[in-house]
């Protein structure tokens, strides 16, 4: 090593992460953009991982043994892995989604209601003689809000 220079230290995690990208035939920026950090984070990794980026490589690769990827014993994948980890995920897929509708729904009746109080707006408006687009909308709908 030259004198002044420093070599970085790689962590045992480092490697474990360098081993998976090699076994599933991915660059480490791949890797580490499809964990859901910055390209450059498999490089800079220096100590080891956090609990949701281990929740986000087994949720995205549930091939990977757990085991394997905290300690770096046994083998690297795990088909048990897979069908709990798949299930688990199937579960984690199926409550989202029901979420989501739920707060579909929410939005699509919100938006309904602000369509009714526009064309109530509108309405309002257009019998008193004014363009609906030259007034203020603001205080009509916090006046409608308050009844």
């Amino acid at each position: 090593m030259k004198k002044g220079i420093k070599q970085k230290a790689v962590s045992e995690m480092q490697e474990r992460l360098i081993a998976i990208c090699t076994a599933l035939g991915i660059s480490m920026r791949e890797f580490s953009l499809s964990i859901g950090k910055s390209e450059n984070y498999l490089n800079c990794l220096n100590r080891d991982i956090t609990v949701g980026v281990m929740n986000n490589i087994l949720s995205i690769y549930p091939q990977i043994s757990m085991s394997w990827l905290v300690t770096g014993e046994g083998d690297m994948f795990s088909e048990e892995g897979v069908k709990v980890s798949s299930d688990a995920l199937v579960r984690h897929l199926k409550d989202e989604i029901r979420e989501l509708k739920n707060k579909n729904e929410e939005l699509n009746r919100t938006i309904g209601r602000l369509e009714y109080q526009l064309d109530e707006y509108k309405k309002e408006h257009a019998r008193l003689g004014v363009a609906a687009d030259a007034v203020d909308v603001v205080p009509y709908v916090k006046a409608k809000q308050l009844k």
